[in-house]
């Protein structure tokens, strides 16, 4: 099962020609069920980072240290997926997007 997390700069960065900014914020799905996004080499972060912004991640030589992480969940509605940011311990619980729905807009 794969995690999807949000992932943000730290402080602006220029190095090699390329800018990285604290707006140029991403959300990657990782292909395996991980803690942390960077345990492959950071491979969608890169591809996202490339088709987003054209920012060249190997050429800045970015690291993790450069940027904040934060896991979100999902759940699956009909034919999208819908974002929800929730706390740990009830994001382990399983509630069905009709309930969701109607707690935020209801």
């Amino acid at each position: 099962m794969s995690k999807v997390f949000r992932i943000t700069p730290k402080t602006t960065k220029r190095v090699n020609n390329t800018v990285l900014t604290p707006e140029m914020e991403i959300i990657v799905t990782t292909e395996h069920h991980t803690q942390d996004p960077f345990y492959n080499g950071a491979k969608e972060i890169i591809a996202m980072y490339m088709d987003r912004y054209g920012f060249d991640y190997k050429r800045a030589n970015a690291t993790k240290a450069w940027f904040d992480y934060e896991r979100l969940d999902y759940f699956f509605t009909t034919n999208s997926w819908t974002i929800f940011h929730l706390p740990r311990a009830k994001a382990r619980k399983s509630i069905s997007p009709t309930t969701v729905f109607g707690l935020l807009w209801g």
